[in-house]
């Protein structure tokens, strides 16, 4: 789910997870990065060193972020959008429900 805080937040043209700790999407790269780290993908981050592996990995995990936020045209991405101006912080569950609302 820290995938669609970050495809709602940043350019994803950059190398988005070189981010201010104070930006938006801080807490949505931090918790990305420990994904990593818990899966194996990378051992260690540290500012000054950003693995190659990591990168590859981040980019496709955005990727999918966004084909599954805009698979209905944008729509889930504006529900989630909306819902981010208001709550700073969405969990799981609530960013599922936003791209999968009940009929």
């Amino acid at each position: 789910m820290a995938a669609a805080g970050i495809v709602v937040e940043c350019d994803l043209r950059t190398r988005f997870w070189d981010i201010a700790p104070s930006a938006p999407a801080a807490t949505d790269v931090l918790r990305l990065v420990q994904i990593a780290e818990d899966l194996g993908i990378i051992t260690s981050w540290r500012d000054d060193e950003q693995p190659p592996a990591f990168g590859a990995w981040a980019r496709g995990k955005t990727r999918a972020a966004r084909d599954l936020l805009y698979s209905d045209h944008g729509a889930a991405r504006r529900r989630v959008t909306a819902s981010l101006l208001t709550a700073r912080c969405l969990s799981g569950p609530a960013i599922y429900a936003l791209v999968n609302p009940a009929p």
